[in-house]
């Protein structure tokens, strides 16, 4: 009597995990036929560095699904709300339902810089769009530059990250894709003495 409860139980708990064990399986020959990105041989239109100051602050990493800006060896990136999230900024930013089945990556990045009254108005014009950024940024000076890096990925589209850049111990980054938002913000920080 105890064989065979035993193996009614057992035939009982195949039926039931069977469609699961079927679904995981089904999820995986999805994943077989997803666009990928080989790291090691990167399509001929990769990018593969930054224009400087970039290459410093930021560098690429590739991952499968795609490639992301990531903070520069000698500096951290991090949210304001959170210390230890890791920042980074995938090449799928503007088109987050892309990100696990295209393999996109960077095909185009330049900055450009503004100083001055160009740098304050800018400044403001972000701080109105980036109230995280607002209440942190209040009563300190304005910012002496404003970097600010246009990116392409491999599907055309194309965001900005603006480096409102005070000493390298008070850089604010914003993601803008197109807009600017408080979840899109993070602050940088030489890791240098």
């Amino acid at each position: 009597m105890r064989l065979s409860l035993a193996a009614v139980l057992a035939t009982a708990w195949t039926l039931l995990a069977l469609p699961q064990v079927l679904a995981h399986q089904e999820s995986h020959a999805l994943d077989d036929t997803q666009q990928m990105l080989d790291c090691h041989n990167l399509p001929s239109k990769a990018l593969t560095q930054l224009p400087a100051p970039m290459n410093d602050w930021a560098r690429l990493e590739c991952v499968p699904a795609g490639q992301m800006l990531v903070q520069g060896k000698d500096w951290t990136w991090r949210y304001p709300a959170s210390f230890t999230t890791p920042v980074h900024i995938p090449a799928w930013s503007v088109e987050p339902a892309a990100a696990a089945s295209d393999g996109l990556y960077f095909v185009e990045a330049q900055v450009s810089v503004v100083r001055g009254e160009q740098a304050k108005a800018l400044e403001s014009r972000l701080a109105n769009e980036v109230q995280v950024y607002a209440s942190m940024s209040e009563g300190k000076p304005p910012v002496a530059d404003i970097y600010t890096l246009t990116t392409m990925n491999s599907a055309g589209h194309r965001f900005d990250v603006h480096f409102l850049y005070r000493s390298d111990q008070d850089i604010w980054a914003m993601v803008c894709a197109p807009d600017c938002r408080s979840d899109f913000s993070f602050v940088v920080n030489s890791g240098k003495n």
